[in-house]
């Protein structure tokens, strides 16, 4: 994929290496899995198109806009309010069990 993907802990732009999605500032590589999951959700939205304001409920960013990501209550999927990026359910479990990052200096 051939677009800008940001962190969802903290908003920087991740890096590959050995393609592999990482985030220099928190020193967090993603699993295949997480990775694989917001390359999916990329897929299908398009470029940074807003569609309204970011709720503010979860610390969890988008890696298309930046947005804040927010909980569907349905189907426990995460949807990004400002450019209507989703990811399917179990992506903030496997962030917060699977992936270290360093919060400090936010």
């Amino acid at each position: 994929m051939n677009r800008d993907i940001f962190c969802p802990f903290c908003t920087n732009q991740l890096v590959r290496q050995n393609d592999n999605l990482y985030c220099e500032k928190g020193d967090c590589g993603f699993s295949k899995v997480v990775q694989n999951l917001m390359e999916e959700a990329l897929s299908k939205v398009d470029l940074l198109k807003p569609i309204d304001s970011i709720l503010e409920k979860f610390n969890y960013y988008c890696p298309n806009c930046r947005g804040k990501l927010e909980v569907v209550e349905e189907d426990k999927s995460f949807l990004c309010k400002n450019c209507a990026l989703k990811i399917r359910s179990g992506f903030g479990h496997m962030l917060r069990e699977y992936h270290y990052h360093k919060m400090e200096n936010l």
